[in-house]
């Protein structure tokens, strides 16, 4: 299945500007953590709903929502996943987000669920999917939505 280049929202690319992690983002990606609860903690930041709608669309499109921090430039698009036959809860009015660079248990397992795999073997950087610095023109190019928080708590590889 074909997506294309995909542009990281300008938001998440003052994020990981701001972390120092440009240029582990695009040898090895990073990871992205959100959280619905206030954290003091420096690393991570709060972003406020700018505009968003939290009703499923006519033709049961998830609802979405923009986000920006009084911190950084830009904003970030967050789409509702999840089952809206059980219901959704709204997506939340602040949200905290940090940057961090991939550690080598995700690596380990992004490599063996084959998720860095490629055609014919070569070696490929997040260049071949996203654009940190896009000279791609706007119109040929779409902007990437993030999924929303989870309705439920969960931990990843943990």
């Amino acid at each position: 299945m074909e997506f294309g280049i995909r542009i990281l929202p300008t938001g998440l690319l003052s994020l990981i500007k701001q972390r120092g992690l440009e240029e582990e983002a695009l040898e090895s990606g990073f990871s992205l953590e959100i959280c619905r609860i206030p954290n003091p903690n420096k690393e991570w930041i709060n972003f406020e709903k700018l505009i968003g709608d939290d009703a499923i669309g006519p033709n049961w499109e998830n609802p979405r929502s923009v986000y920006a921090s009084s911190k950084l430039e830009g904003t970030v698009e967050f789409v509702k996943v999840g089952n809206p036959c059980v219901g959704f809860k709204q997506i939340p009015s602040k949200l905290w987000i940090r940057a961090k660079p991939l550690t080598m248990p995700l690596i380990s397992w992004a490599i063996s669920n084959k998720i860095f795999s490629c055609p014919n073997g070569d070696q490929r950087t997040l260049h071949d999917w996203f654009e940190l610095n896009s000279d791609i023109p706007k119109n040929k190019s779409k902007v990437m939505a993030l999924p929303g928080p989870s309705d439920w708590n969960y931990t990843f590889l943990n």
